[in-house]
């Protein structure tokens, strides 16, 4: 670890970061749209290049509605966790984290589909931490909890995720961020979004991290 390293807590988001669920968020979401979304857009297209918050007000799906989506959004999620695996790299990387950092998880995903993961691969020795079914409109406030419950310090905190909100949660907290290119969210999309690194595979993250 470099010697002008400040980092000391590492928070990862789970969906799309650390697991790969795209088989399983695609089958989730052509069960809802059929039930919830009336216009006639493509809805993955959108939630990859525009970010969750566009699509939500081009499906025409009220707020208010949201909670109750994603709540039958994690019970399809749940039957089909089972074939989710993490992305390549990551085990090696949360492993080699876990070494130097403190390392957590923050995530709108259920307690029980996230241990059940972790479980199965053998990852849940490298967390010290695992926040779930956080609102999506409530990420920032939870960093911000977290940060402070673990005793760290923002200036020692780092966010690593997928889409927009994850970055932007970060810049809202006033804490560094690095974006990863592998999950929902484009790179162009990403770059908008001004986190303070863009990384195309999880060894980039170690290298990164060792040198803020």
């Amino acid at each position: 670890m470099s010697g002008k390293n400040s980092i000391k807590l590492v928070i990862f988001d789970f969906d799309g970061c650390i697991a790969n669920v795209e088989k399983a968020i695609k089958e989730g979401s052509q069960e809802l749209i059929l039930k919830y979304v009336k216009t006639n857009i493509d809805v993955e297209k959108i939630a990859r290049n525009e970010g969750m918050a566009v699509l939500i007000k081009k499906s025409g799906i009220s707020y208010w509605k949201v909670p109750k989506i994603v709540r039958k959004f994690r019970k399809i999620i749940s039957k089909t966790i089972i074939s989710a695996t993490p992305y390549n790299g990551i085990p090696k990387l949360l492993s080699d984290l876990n070494k130097n950092y403190t390392v957590g998880i923050v995530t709108s995903n259920s307690k029980k589909n996230v241990n059940k993961f972790l479980k199965k691969f053998k990852l849940t020795p490298n967390f010290h931490f695992v926040k779930t079914n956080i609102s999506l409109f409530t990420k920032a406030w939870w960093l911000w909890i977290l940060i402070k419950k673990h005793g760290f310090k923002r200036n020692e905190t780092v966010i690593v995720g997928d889409e927009v909100r994850d970055i932007e949660a970060a810049n809202k907290v006033g804490v560094k961020s690095i974006a990863v290119t592998w999950g929902l969210n484009t790179k162009k999309l990403l770059k908008h979004s001004n986190p303070d690194h863009i990384v195309d595979k999880p060894s980039d993250i170690l290298k990164i991290i060792n040198q803020m």
